[in-house]
């Protein structure tokens, strides 16, 4: 059984389900206006490089319905089942066609005729055809390997990799509140020492977050008692406090944690 005897034999449920409801002779015109539709869908497959393709991944399809009984027979034959689209999937799914994945189908209801759909009027019907491409999402970009190197003051370890998303800095490997709870923990902890460098960390003084969206390490300084600045080509640059985003990393910087002191290193895809 062919493509198109099929579909005849749902035109034959459609014609009773509008004969019961609207009378005889409402089915014709209907029925007829659906065949042009599916045949006009059909005549849009195209043969590119040997292969059959729908090249359209959007349609909307208009049927003219100047008054409320024939809005009424519409709504009932087609968009209330959704029996349009259904045939028109079907019709292109048994053409031996390739159809886009994303195909959207819409079926509206028309009023009346203006410019923007054709020969409605004539034709009874008007169908749009769109090819949407489709945005693709940018992938967040993945952070390159980067380390801290201890240059002055005393730490549990001279060197550490950045984490993601965030790496804490500061005084002690826990902080905990006045009830013993851990409020924070730093992945470089310096030692809580009496020592006038080491002094002047505080426990919770900065950390190095990753932005996605960038690319870029941030360092931002968390409310520590003598600042965080760094050092980049003998200049020296303030991270101003409690400010979210902090101030974008370059590879070489040099991070002040008071008097302490880090360097930021970025390592190359080159590198071993």
């Amino acid at each position: 059984m062919g493509i198109f005897d099929k579909l005849q034999k749902v035109e034959r449920k459609i014609q009773r389900v509008i004969e019961r409801q609207f009378g005889e002779e409402a089915a014709h015109e209907p029925l007829e206006v659906r065949r042009k539709i599916l045949e006009e869908i059909e005549e849009k497959i195209r043969s590119v490089g040997g292969k059959r393709m729908f090249p359209f991944n959007g349609l909307i399809i208009y049927l003219l319905a100047p008054d409320a009984d024939s809005r009424a027979v519409l709504e009932a034959a087609f968009i209330e089942t959704r029996q349009i689209e259904i045939d028109a999937r079907h019709l292109l799914d048994e053409s031996n066609c390739e159809v886009p994945a994303d195909l959207q189908i819409n079926v509206r209801v028309a009023g009346e005729a203006t410019p923007a759909l054709g020969r409605i009027a004539t034709k009874g019907f008007h169908i749009q055809y769109s090819r949407r491409v489709s945005k693709e999402k940018k992938k967040p970009a993945a952070p390159p390997p980067a380390y801290l190197t201890v240059v002055r003051g005393k730490a549990r370890r001279k060197r550490c990799a950045v984490a993601v998303p965030q790496t804490n800095m500061g005084r002690l490997r826990e902080v905990l509140d006045p009830s013993g709870r851990v409020m924070r923990r730093n992945d470089l902890a310096f030692l809580d020492v009496e020592d006038e460098i080491n002094a002047t960390i505080s426990r919770a003084h900065a950390h190095i977050r990753f932005e996605q969206q960038t690319g870029d390490f941030r360092v931002s300084d968390d409310g520590s008692a003598h600042g965080t600045h760094l050092m980049r080509q003998g200049h020296l640059i303030e991270v101003p406090s409690g400010a979210r985003r902090g101030v974008k990393l370059h590879s070489g910087d040099l991070i002040y944690l008071g008097r302490a002191f880090v360097q930021f290193e970025i390592k190359s895809k080159a590198e071993p």
